[in-house]
C-alpha cells in the first residue's frame, strides 16, 4: 500500500509508548581504528566522501594505533574499562580548533596533494606554498582565542618560560624533511639554549638534527 503527503487515514488502533533512544558505544581502540580507516561513512558530502575512500581514511595502517596513543599520552583521551572517553582537555581543544583543523578531509587532501607530487604531477613549491598560506591564515585566526588552561592541564605561570622557540635562522630550517619527506624541518631553541631541527611532521615522523 502507497501513502501520500496529507493522505487523512482512519480507523486502526493507536498508543504512546515511552522509550529512550540508546547513544552510541563508545569506541574503544579497535573500533576507533576501523572508524579512522572507514572515516568516509561519516561524512554526508558525497564529493568530500569520495576523497576519503580514495586516500583511505585518517592515517595509516602503521600510524593510526600510534596516533590513538598520542592523544592518551597528551591527555586529550583516556581509556576507562576499555572504552576511550574525551577528556576536559580533548573537549576544550576540539571546541577551539578551526574548522578545517577539525576535518579530516583536510589532510585527505594533503594526502592527495603528496601523491600528485610523487608522480610528478605537481610541483612541490606550489604544494609548499598553499601549506605556508593555509597555516598563516590560522594562525592569524587563532589569534584571541582562549583556552581554558585548568581544563588544559596546564599551570597559569606568567613569569614561565616557553618550553622552545621557533628560529628561522637555523640552518636547515624550512627544508623538506629528509627523512619522510612529508614534513618540514623547523629550527628550534629550547630553553636550555640547545639548538635543533625537527620534522613538522612528528609524531609521525621523529627525524631531528641538533646544532652545536
Amino acid at each position: 500500500m502507497t501513502y501520500t503527503v496529507g493522505q487523512r487515514l482512519s480507523g486502526g488502533r493507536a498508543r504512546l509508548r515511552a522509550a529512550e533512544t540508546t547513544p552510541p558505544r563508545r569506541y574503544n581502540d579497535g573500533t576507533l581504528i576501523s572508524a579512522m580507516t572507514n572515516i568516509h561513512r561519516f561524512v554526508t558530502n558525497e564529493a568530500d566522501r569520495r576523497i576519503l575512500r580514495d586516500t583511505r581514511g585518517i592515517g595509516t595502517e602503521r600510524t593510526r594505533d600510534a596516533i590513538i596513543e598520542t592523544l592518551k599520552a597528551r591527555g586529550y583521551l583516556k581509556a576507562v574499562k576499555g572504552e576511550l572517553h574525551p577528556t576536559d582537555a580533548g573537549i576544550e581543544l576540539i571546541e577551539k580548533l578551526p574548522p578545517e583543523l577539525r576535518d579530516p578531509v583536510t589532510t585527505a587532501k594533503w594526502e592527495m596533494a603528496l601523491g600528485l607530487i610523487a608522480e610528478g604531477k605537481m610541483p612541490a613549491a606550489s604544494f609548499d606554498d598553499m601549506i605556508r598560506k593555509m597555516c598563516c591564515a590560522l594562525v592569524d585566526g587563532m589569534k584571541g582565542v582562549k583556552f581554558d588552561l585548568s581544563k588544559m592541564g596546564a599551570q597559569q605561570d606568567a613569569d614561565a618560560k616557553p618550553r622552545s622557540e621557533i628560529d628561522q635562522s637555523l640552518p636547515g630550517h624550512g627544508v623538506a624533511c629528509p627523512k619522510c619527506g612529508k614534513g618540514t624541518m623547523t629550527g628550534r631553541r629550547l630553553a636550555s639554549g640547545k639548538k635543533l631541527v625537527s620534522c613538522s611532521a612528528y609524531p609521525a615522523c621523529k627525524h631531528t638534527t641538533w646544532i652545536d
